[in-house]
């Protein structure tokens, strides 16, 4: 429950929050940092930063009835997002897609930063929601709008992928945007580019704003009384909105004064209902309110929440009650406006101990070697039971999807297939974040693809975590007439390197569905138990072929 200031300040002495010492602390030691961190010239110290930005890897399986994937959408500018899906719901139910944007002044954090992981975790479980974490580009080194562009380029993407990169049981017809301080001002950003525009299934039908960082060049009343404020002050805000900002530009800018001279006229747009959350002790808060009332001015449902005795961010502290006060605040806003939407006949189970999720293990594959040696065929052969003679090389990359059931559990495969090429060389190393398995493939008939197996080794040495399996694949073992690498060759070396080799035909299927399969039970092994699921589920996808006997040892 929200609180009020406990003890009655002295005219003198300007009233302060009631927070614990580990939340005080926490924000003493981030403030230090982030001033150190951010430095006159415009540029920002990024290897200090990387000691306050404690990152977490996402977990196939799932964790207090929680599962986490990642996904590239473009390497090229590092735009990425966590999928967050809860176990805890209803196989026949849809739940609504939370697209969720970070805070962190538009310059610091990211998606997979401990405190917004810990937060979309939350909200995935207790709403439920399927929740998205767009890994946006930061400032000074990209500047407005490549981070309004990154968010609306997500939704474009969800909305042209959705039935392979989300659950059966998404409903992105329910779609919300939701974030806290430069998050949630990406969020409103996002939300009027939304409502120009035409997708196919995606629709916004709400918004949560926490928090959002707005401004303009008059200071208010809260910005100049609150002092030695938590997180935000005004010489902080001053620089982030300096390195944000086009050259030239001053605070009134709509981007960050949404209510100001300059702002854009929504008066006639079909912008969702929103919700915004104000702290009593954020120097912001006087930008919030008329963000609220600009809303209900422009027409538009709108609804203010309060905290007179929270600082900006408090929602991140867990050690706070408000902060799970406002989650379920977000979840009571989030089901009203998802059972009146455009689908009424999907309702929302939520269920005080978790049930069967429609999967025990989400699995993130790689495949990676030269251009030629056949790796679209061997993810087309596992994945659709199909072989193509000539096909044409990937252009970037390509995935396909194939659940299978291995010792009792359900385990879903998201296979990635990444070209070959020097010149795709850069965007492809991008797709090594979050894999769970990586196969090294190699063309029988080239020896100069087996050469390169060492460099392609040395990839996955820089890109991806120790923990990653590995598979050595010699494709087209089938064309033996035209053998250059004899198999013990690249057994010796697969043995001398410590993974696991095998040869397959993507032509007439050799091995191939053995290399998959063994590579997920490897997986398997190293991923720690899910205590309290058992028994029968529903499967999502249905697995195509006949179970394998399986001898050898597949991955390292």
């Amino acid at each position: 429950m929200a609180t009020e200031v406990t003890n009655s300040p002295s005219p003198h002495t300007p009233p302060k929050p009631t927070l614990p010492w580990k939340t005080r602390l926490s924000g003493r030691f981030l403030s230090a940092v982030i001033d150190a961190a951010c430095r006159h010239d415009g540029t920002v110290n990024r290897r200090l930063l990387r000691f306050l930005d404690l990152k977490t890897s996402p977990n196939c399986k799932p964790v207090k009835s929680v599962s986490s994937l990642d996904t590239t959408v473009d390497p090229t500018r590092n735009l990425w997002f966590r999928l967050y899906s809860p176990v805890s719901v209803s196989s026949a139910s849809r739940l609504p897609v939370i697209i969720f944007f970070h805070g962190g002044g538009f310059t610091f954090l990211g998606a997979d930063s401990i405190a917004y992981d810990a937060v979309c975790r939350r909200f995935a479980r207790n709403l439920p929601a399927l929740v998205v974490s767009v890994n946006y580009r930061l400032t000074p080194e990209h500047r407005y709008p490549a981070q309004y562009d990154d968010g609306f380029d997500v939704l474009k993407f969800l909305d042209d992928n959705h039935e392979k990169m989300l659950p059966p049981v998404a409903d992105l017809s329910g779609c919300f945007l939701a974030g806290d301080s430069a998050g949630a001002n990406l969020a409103h950003h996002v939300a009027v580019r939304a409502c120009t525009a035409r997708f196919r299934v995606l629709k916004v039908i709400g918004l949560v704003s926490i928090q959002p960082f707005f401004g303009g060049e008059e200071r208010t009343e809260a910005e100049s009384g609150i002092v030695g404020s938590f997180l935000v002050s005004m010489p902080r805000t001053d620089w982030l909105w300096r390195v944000f900002l086009p050259e030239g530009s001053n605070r009134d800018h709509p981007a960050v004064n949404v209510s100001g001279p300059n702002c854009l006229d929504i008066s006639g747009m079909a912008f969702p209902e929103t919700v915004v959350f104000v702290g009593g002790f954020d120097p912001l808060k006087d930008w919030q309110r008329r963000y609220y009332e600009w809303l209900k001015k422009s027409g538009k449902e709108a609804s203010l929440i309060e905290y007179p005795n929270m600082v900006h961010a408090f929602y991140v502290f867990p050690e706070l009650p408000e902060a799970t006060q406002l989650i379920m605040q977000v979840r009571d806003f989030v089901t009203k406006l998802f059972a009146r939407s455009e689908s009424p006949r999907f309702h929302i189970f939520f269920h005080p101990s978790p049930m069967l999720p429609e999967y025990d293990y989400l699995f993130k594959l790689l495949l990676i070697g030269d251009s030629g040696v056949g790796k679209s065929c061997l993810l087309l052969r596992f994945a659709d039971d199909a072989y193509i003679e000539s096909y044409i090389s990937t252009i970037g990359v390509d995935f396909k999807i194939r659940t299978i059931e291995k010792d009792g559990k359900t385990i879903k495969l998201q296979i990635w297939d990444t070209a070959g090429q020097e010149r795709f060389r850069t965007i492809t190393s991008s797709y090594y974040r979050g894999a769970h398995g990586i196969i090294i493939v190699y063309d029988v008939t080239d020896q100069e693809s087996f050469k390169n197996v060492k460099m392609w080794l040395a990839e996955i040495e820089n890109f991806s975590t120790d923990k990653v399996n590995k598979l050595l694949i010699g494709n087209k073992s089938d064309l033996g007439d035209k053998r250059a690498v004899s198999y013990d060759t690249a057994k010796s070396f697969a043995d001398e390197i410590g993974i696991p080799f095998l040869e397959t035909s993507a032509k007439d299927s050799t091995n191939v569905e053995q290399a998959f399969m063994t590579m997920a039970s490897e997986i398997k092994k190293r991923m720690p138990s899910q205590p309290g699921l058992s028994g029968n589920r529903s499967i999502s996808m249905n697995m195509r072929g006949q179970p394998i006997n399986q001898n050898t040892s597949c991955c390292s």
